[in-house]
């Protein structure tokens, strides 16, 4: 076995196995695009932060491009899953469906905002990586579900804008988590603390499904 390989089993075998070692690069990555930028990040540095060898990151994904997507991947597709409401039962009410999923969604954005801190940074510049994600993940995974909650809650006679909601729903929701630093300068538990996580929850619940509803959200008929 060569030098280089036995340096890559020795990181491997440090994480635990090939494919946890995959995961940890992953979680990296996108802490590492969130704070930087995809321009400011180094995969040189990104394995150096790790402590893998030099060429693992490469041997798994093969450039830094393949790299943020494969990171992207991994964070969207968890943040996706939290949209899946399969499991309720099929008859429940369409609005609290609509209200479970949003739980979901901002506890997996408190437990890892790095995802949606890239996506707001990708959409404030534009370009293929935005494109990307608007392409595989936003709009097939969006559009349907406020489509559904168009039919539920009459947005066309309260005269509201669908694609504000949208944004309101896939960023504005997040904030909170997204920008924690100047949360905290606002005051109130902070973001991260179980306090401050079902506080903002059920604000958000209670302003989004007030305003859509036009009354308060407990209140939803079956």
């Amino acid at each position: 076995m060569t030098a280089g390989k036995n340096a890559e089993a020795a990181a491997v075998k440090t994480l635990g196995n090939a494919a946890a070692s995959q995961e940890t690069i992953l979680e990296a990555a996108l802490e590492a695009f969130a704070q930087r930028g995809y321009d400011g990040v180094s995969v040189r540095e990104l394995n150096r932060q790790i402590g893998v060898s030099h060429n693992l990151v490469h041997h798994y994904f093969g450039s830094k491009d393949a790299l943020w997507r494969a990171a992207i991947d991994y964070g969207l597709n968890r943040v996706n899953e939290a949209w899946r409401l399969e499991d309720l039962a099929p008859d429940a009410d369409p609005v609290e469906k609509m209200k479970v999923g949003l739980r979901r969604f901002l506890e997996v954005t408190a437990r890892s905002p790095s995802v949606q801190r890239i996506m707001e940074y990708e959409a404030a510049i534009g370009g293929p990586r935005l494109d990307y994600i608007a392409e595989r993940y936003i709009l097939p995974y969006l559009s349907p579900r406020l489509g559904r909650f168009e039919e539920t809650t009459a947005i066309e006679k309260r005269n509201l804008h669908l694609p504000s909601l949208a944004l309101l729903i896939a960023t504005g929701t997040t904030a909170f988590f997204t920008q924690a630093a100047l949360a905290r300068k606002v005051g109130g538990p902070d973001p991260f603390s179980e306090d401050g996580i079902e506080r903002h929850i059920a604000t958000m619940t209670t302003v989004l499904f007030y305003g859509v509803l036009g009354r308060p959200p407990e209140q939803t008929a079956t």
